[in-house]
């Protein structure tokens, strides 16, 4: 089961209307997002980086949606400022990503490292993160769900923030 399917059964609520699914690799969040990743799959629309968003209008979008991607960015803090941007106001920043403690606790057991992660975020130091970076370019964010998705071939926590 994709990382996206572990998760959309609660996060779809939040994919409404005009949105971005950044990273989306093979699968969407939903069929009416814009699928934005570095190589080509059927469920990619637009083929570029996902930190570089120029083509976007500012407060354009309903909802950003990202599943496992935040943790390969080198400067996911100068990531995130791109986002924000681009979130219409009472929009969403959607994010499902390895908690650190449980994907920190898979790796353990099967002997291995992923080197491709540049950090492994706690819910906690994540949250902290994207309400810096929101209050540093002049937008308010609100922590309206979190859940951590603990369990069998499960090692993930939901985080979304509504962008004021």
């Amino acid at each position: 089961m994709s990382e996206t399917a572990k998760c959309r059964d609660r996060l779809i609520q939040y994919c409404t209307g005009n949105g971005l699914d950044l990273g989306c690799g093979d699968e969407k969040i939903c069929p009416q997002a814009t699928g934005v990743d570095w190589r080509k799959t059927p469920a990619v629309d637009v083929v570029g980086s996902v930190e570089d968003l120029s083509w976007v209008e500012d407060r354009s979008v309903d909802y950003i949606f990202s599943s496992h991607l935040l943790e390969h960015l080198p400067y996911p803090w100068r990531t995130l400022k791109v986002w924000l941007h681009k979130i219409r106001r009472g929009g969403y920043l959607v994010l499902y990503l390895p908690d650190r403690d449980s994907y920190g606790a898979v790796l353990a057991r099967q002997g291995t490292f992923n080197t491709e992660h540049f950090w492994n975020p706690s819910m906690d130091v994540a949250i902290g993160m994207i309400l810096d970076v929101a209050n540093e370019v002049g937008r308010r964010g609100d922590a309206v769900h979190q859940f951590l998705d603990v369990g069998d071939d499960r090692y993930s926590f939901d985080l979304v923030v509504q962008v004021q």
